[in-house]
């Protein structure tokens, strides 16, 4: 498998999660990708273990209509109606 495919791979793999737990912070989603794939798709960031920012980008497109990101609480959700438009939510 190449690696676009594989990055692809990944960026769905967080998708599911959040549609299926309904939420998903940074920490966990790097925990995940490191357990399920390796450490090809994760970094040592000055916060801890990170998330690739290709695998990010990706995670952003397939699931822009679905998942907001939530500043303060510094995770990702499902999008709820009461949504404003856009990715970012305060």
């Amino acid at each position: 498998m190449g690696d676009s495919a594989m990055v692809d791979g990944v960026a769905t793999c967080l998708s599911e999660i959040v549609a299926r737990v309904g939420e998903l912070r940074p920490d966990v989603a790097a925990d995940e990708v490191m357990t399920r794939f390796g450490r090809g798709f994760v970094y040592q960031g000055a916060l801890g273990l990170r998330v690739d920012p290709r695998v990010l980008r990706r995670f952003r497109v397939l699931s822009d209509a679905t998942v907001v990101w939530e500043h303060r609480e510094k995770r990702w959700r499902c999008r709820a109606p009461s949504d404003r438009p856009g990715r970012q939510q305060i």
